[in-house]
């Protein structure tokens, strides 16, 4: 059973991989740098969260490293809440739709 909390950031972690998603890339022929549980983060979407991270983060400029990490949590996150069947809970589907629609 998940506690509150869990559900909360599990909850949340769907909402932003949800706006992260909207738009998808061709990965035909990308240069795979990890593969959880047959889903796969290419050098692309790599490239471009870590650009991201430097753009909103100047100071404490995240490391590659980290980001990598961070992308390959999310994936495990997304993959757990698709598991406990998150994207059916009214609630989760409620902060999914204020995400994507206001």
């Amino acid at each position: 059973m998940m506690t509150k909390q869990s559900l909360a950031f599990i909850s949340k972690t769907v909402c932003i991989s949800v706006g992260f998603c909207i738009f998808s890339y061709s990965h035909a022929h990308a240069t795979e740098l990890a593969k959880i549980n047959g889903t796969t983060i290419v050098l692309e979407d790599f490239e471009k969260k870590y650009k991201d991270n430097l753009r909103f983060f100047p100071i404490n400029a995240p490391t590659k490293k980290g980001v990598l990490d961070d992308l390959i949590k999310r994936e495990l996150a997304i993959q757990e809440a698709k598991k406990e069947g998150l994207e059916r809970d009214p609630e989760v589907r409620d902060r999914i739709d204020t995400l994507l629609y206001h």
